[in-house]
């Protein structure tokens, strides 16, 4: 009986590894460094540049107990979620950050922000201020310097650049299948998510070449190329309705 329930416990492992569909990504590569990035609305990096701190707390107390300055961090939140933490700079009322730069984030919207000023000497954290806003400061702008005054009377130092761009269809990951190319993650941002397309979409024709006929190994070179080459994809959306997309050949922007 035991031999039994062992052979059909490996039966039912076998069955069900064989029906998990092998999972690709198409290749998505850095921008030319020299190339002249228009990112989406609202995308950007952003490069701490410094800080000032006044000397001492708003009690009127020193920072540490030896009289030195507080060891400085930056936290910026979006929606309550952490989406940039500096490196501490030790001991400094004027610290300064060597191009330090954060991901591409998407604030576009005007996202409720929250900007942190942190003594973070590695025992013990305390606020030194902060700074709530929708959006970014009224007035920010690329390659500029923008000064956030948060409370407590210190300044953040920061400086809004173009995103970093890639180039590829934007595809993150799919399900290889006979007859479909199944999008299980994409990026908006991207000539796949420009064009429309969602998680859940799948892939049926190229060019006006079924999948199938294709085989999996040329179905994703085109799919890989299809950004590039303005390729059209027939595509099963789904809801069971059969469209046609093209992709563009613009950039593609991985976001926070």
């Amino acid at each position: 009986m035991r031999g039994l329930t062992r052979g059909l416990f490996l039966l039912v492992t076998v069955l069900a590894l064989g029906c998990a569909y092998p999972r690709r990504t198409t290749s998505l590569s850095p921008a030319r460094a020299n190339a002249r990035v228009q990112g989406p609305d609202g995308v950007y990096r952003i490069r701490l540049s410094d800080a000032v701190i006044p000397p001492r707390k708003r009690t009127g107390q020193a920072w540490d107990s030896d009289n030195g300055a507080p060891d400085v961090q930056v936290r910026i939140y979006r929606d309550d979620e952490l989406i940039f933490e500096s490196s501490v700079v030790d001991n400094s009322l004027q610290p300064v950050w060597e191009n330090e730069i954060s991901e591409n984030l998407d604030l576009s919207g005007n996202p409720p922000l929250r900007f942190e000023l942190w003594d973070s000497d590695g025992v013990t954290a305390e606020p030194i201020g902060v700074w709530e806003n929708n959006g970014m400061p009224r007035g920010a702008l690329l390659d500029a310097e923008t000064r956030i005054r948060v409370d407590g009377n210190a300044e953040i130092h920061l400086v809004l650049v173009a995103p970093s761009a890639s180039v590829g269809t934007g595809i993150r990951e799919y399900e290889v299948r006979s007859d479909k190319l199944l999008i299980t993650e994409l990026l908006p941002h991207s000539p796949a998510g420009r064009a429309g397309l969602v998680e859940g979409d799948a892939v049926i024709a190229i060019d006006g070449q079924s999948v199938e006929s294709l085989g999996a190994a040329r179905a994703a070179s085109l799919l890989s190329m299809a950004s590039h080459e303005r390729s059209t994809l027939r595509v099963l959306r789904a809801s069971g309705t059969e469209e046609d997309v093209t992709l563009d050949n613009q950039y593609a922007f991985h976001t926070r």
